[in-house]
């Protein structure tokens, strides 16, 4: 009874599936329904895998979020603090910097008053020492070991000698320069003197001017005598060795240094410049060569010419009789012109060399 029961029944539940309206055409009823149902069965259950995944990735990434938004937030807090404690100490080390560079100012301020205070005092010393110099000389050229157990004696009486004085000049004291002795074939060590009238001093120092070359010692050295200088002055002077070289080539002209280091120039119509800078004297020396002017004076045949030089705008006429190109080239003469006189009238003898004047500026 049961098997044709259970057929009847199967056969009965596959016509009803393949009547039901979600059953595929050319299959059973039975088997579509079958599938359908597994389908959506499996659908659902793929959906509900997914989402527990996809929940659990969600879990997942929240936690990692959480994560590194509390790294990055304590980080931040650190940055924040840092910067924090960067502003205070930008703040100190502006306060600082505005301190030291108030304190440098400052400083430059003293400094410079300082610097001139010093200089000052470096001008009044060295004016002192050239003071207390003002009276002595220095003479070169004495022989070692002739000075005798006397020498302050023995050197008024050389002086006494080699410039001719009537009165024994009188000298406070007279000693060899504090160097030590030299070796043989050595020049001597100069011998200090300080003389006791600043008149006399000075009648010495022109006296050895005059004699020049002349003035020799007994043996046959030559005997020079100088101002006793400091050597910061005599360091000074000695840059206007130059400017002085360049004047002493000039006819008409005049120098000479005063004390400490001043250099006094006097032009043939007796105007004086002064000079405390080397350079300036030295330019100032050069300027006064660069501009030759030769001017023939009336009608005297022969061609009388007189030079005219220019001195810082000033005009001297020297005269040198008849004078050519060559004649001024070998004076050191830049710019050279001649202009004869001849009868009446004015006629160029030759031209300027690189400065364009005529006869009638004269």
């Amino acid at each position: 009874m049961s098997g044709p029961s259970a057929r009847v029944k199967a056969t009965k539940k596959a016509h009803e599936a393949a009547e039901s309206p979600g059953a595929l055409p050319g299959t059973p009823a039975g088997s579509n329904q079958l599938t359908l149902s597994a389908f959506n069965e499996g659908m659902a259950q793929m959906k509900t895998d997914i989402c527990g995944k996809m929940d659990s990735v969600v879990d997942s990434l929240r936690a990692e979020i959480a994560l590194v938004r509390e790294g990055a937030q304590e980080s931040l807090n650190n940055l924040q603090a840092t910067s924090t404690a960067h502003e205070a100490r930008l703040v100190e080390v502006e306060k600082c910097a505005a301190f030291c560079d108030n304190t440098a100012t400052e400083l430059l301020t003293k400094f410079d008053k300082l610097k001139c205070e010093v200089t000052d005092l470096q001008n009044k010393c060295d004016d002192l020492e050239g003071r207390q110099r003002r009276n002595n000389i220095r003479v070169l050229g004495v022989p070692e070991g002739v000075k005798g157990p006397h020498p302050t004696e023995y050197m008024a009486d050389l002086l006494g000698d080699l410039l001719q004085v009537v009165d024994k000049p009188v000298l406070d004291q007279a000693h060899r320069s504090s160097r030590a002795k030299p070796r043989a074939g050595e020049p001597p060590r100069p011998f200090v003197i300080r003389v006791h009238h600043f008149q006399t001093k000075e009648l010495i120092l022109r006296k050895s001017r005059a004699a020049g070359d002349s003035l020799k010692f007994p043996g046959g050295n030559r005997i020079s005598i100088f101002p006793d200088l400091a050597a910061a002055v005599a360091k000074k002077r000695a840059e206007f060795w130059k400017a002085k070289q360049m004047l002493r080539s000039a006819p008409g002209v005049k120098f000479g240094l005063l004390f400490p280091a001043r250099l006094r120039v006097t032009l043939p119509d007796g105007k004086e410049h002064y000079f405390e800078n080397p350079t300036e004297a030295t330019v100032f020396a050069k300027r006064s060569r660069e501009c030759v002017r030769l001017d023939f004076a009336t009608g005297r045949a022969g061609y009388n010419a007189t030079v005219v030089c220019c001195f810082a705008d000033v005009l001297y006429f020297p005269s040198f009789g008849c004078l050519d190109t060559e004649i001024l080239r070998c004076a050191g003469l830049l710019k050279t012109m001649a202009i004869g006189y001849c009868g009446h009238s004015w006629r160029e003898l030759a031209t300027w060399t690189g400065l364009d004047v005529g006869p009638t500026e004269f």
